[in-house]
């Protein structure tokens, strides 16, 4: 399992504020004769639009296809994002490892890092294809349709070079189709790498700073950062405690019961390798097993894979003392996860009292520092060479 370590490279590990937090932009890859342009995206087409050509590679062509409604008209289909799904842009010819296509993107901050999500489907080609986006394997079959945005799609990394130009490379990969192997229908960039800090708050809102504010109503609250969506849960609810002046560990959600936990779901997050930090404390009720005091807990991940099998969840501690300083920290990578869309992460009771607290939470992405280009297509081969992505599981 890949918890605190990956490949021996150079990683970078810093973060952005959220203060001034990343944006998310998407494109829609058009077919230049119906131009059906998704709501809330930008139009690219094969002739050039908005800063972003495409560029057939080793021998291919690019080519474009509308399929109307056919790409979500099966049971399920994600119907409302049809104009993403319906056109598409594929590399003619590219049946052969090598061939396939560039989409280059300008106008772009200089030598940064970004978080690049690629979506490919289309209903009409039997069979299914296989490709690679900057190394990471994406597949799609041509039945089901896709269901929603989180279907028939990888994340990658690209970096920009000095004149803020990114290259993202699609290239055939095994199992081969016939015709065609590499597609896209849309694609999203955001800036990296993210640093996610989410502070759980109830009445009255206290939020610390550089937190993103998750208002916590009874048991139930949400918030959406930079695009990964956060939502808590809970049996007992949310408390604030008027003892504390820390806004951070001022207020929790929290369960007084044996065997419940409470945490956050977390959906969106960008492949990768994560840094966790859990704020877990009790101004009431300070850490140590006396009575009614917080006692050790467990910290851990639900829907999580060991040895490639579902693993109901997996526990990174069974003794994290509360602390209102020092957060328990502990790293994953996406890759063990069963699903990115929708798996918790969650402090459980370990202790007499049967309490447990859970405050904040912060995600720190780690990532490898890549050059422009065919360098960062190598650095992800290593690990994306041979894994063929279906589409994420619901």
């Amino acid at each position: 399992m890949r918890l605190t370590h990956r490949l021996s490279v150079c990683f970078i590990l810093i973060g952005m504020s959220l203060v001034n937090h990343a944006q998310a932009v998407l494109y829609d890859v058009d077919d230049i004769a119906s131009n059906n342009t998704q709501s809330g995206f930008i139009a690219v087409n094969r002739n050039g639009i908005n800063n972003v050509t495409f560029t057939g590679v080793g021998g291919s062509g690019i080519d474009d296809r509308d399929r109307n409604a056919s790409n979500t008209d099966g049971a399920g289909g994600d119907v409302a994002n049809n104009d993403m799904w319906r056109d598409f842009i594929f590399a003619t010819n590219s049946t052969v490892l090598g061939r396939g296509m560039d989409i280059n993107v300008s106008n772009l901050n200089p030598n940064t890092i970004y978080n690049i999500r690629v979506w490919g489907f289309d209903d009409s080609s039997n069979g299914g294809r296989n490709m690679t986006w900057n190394g990471k394997a994406l597949g799609f079959p041509n039945s089901p349709d896709p269901t929603s945005l989180g279907d028939y799609s990888v994340w990658t990394l690209g970096k920009t070079d000095a004149t803020g130009q990114l290259v993202i490379e699609g290239r055939a990969a095994e199992p081969l189709g016939p015709c065609c192997n590499v597609f896209v229908n849309g694609f999203q960039l955001i800036e990296g790498p993210l640093h996610l800090k989410v502070d759980i708050d109830t009445s009255p809102i206290e939020t610390a700073p550089g937190f993103a504010s998750l208002p916590v109503s009874g048991n139930t609250g949400s918030v959406t950062v930079d695009d990964v969506t956060f939502t808590v849960f809970s049996a007992d609810g949310a408390r604030n405690r008027a003892s504390s002046s820390d806004p951070l560990t001022a207020d929790f959600i929290f369960d007084d019961g044996a065997g419940q936990a409470s945490g956050v779901t977390i959906e969106g997050l960008p492949d990768g390798e994560w840094e966790v930090s859990v704020y877990s404390w009790d101004n009431d009720f300070p850490a140590g097993d006396g009575t009614g005091n917080v006692g050790p807990q467990f910290v851990g991940i639900t829907n999580f894979l060991t040895g490639g099998n579902p693993l109901n969840e997996m526990i990174f501690t069974d003794s994290f003392i509360a602390d209102p300083n020092e957060p328990f920290r502990f790293r994953f990578h996406t890759d063990d996860l069963v699903t990115r869309e929708g798996f918790g992460i969650f402090t459980r009771e370990n202790n007499t009292q049967n309490r447990s607290r859970f405050n904040a939470i912060e995600l720190r992405q780690i990532v490898p520092i890549p050059e422009p280009g065919t360098a960062l297509l190598a650095l992800f081969g290593l690990t994306g060479l041979g894994m063929r992505r279906r589409r994420t599981a619901a």
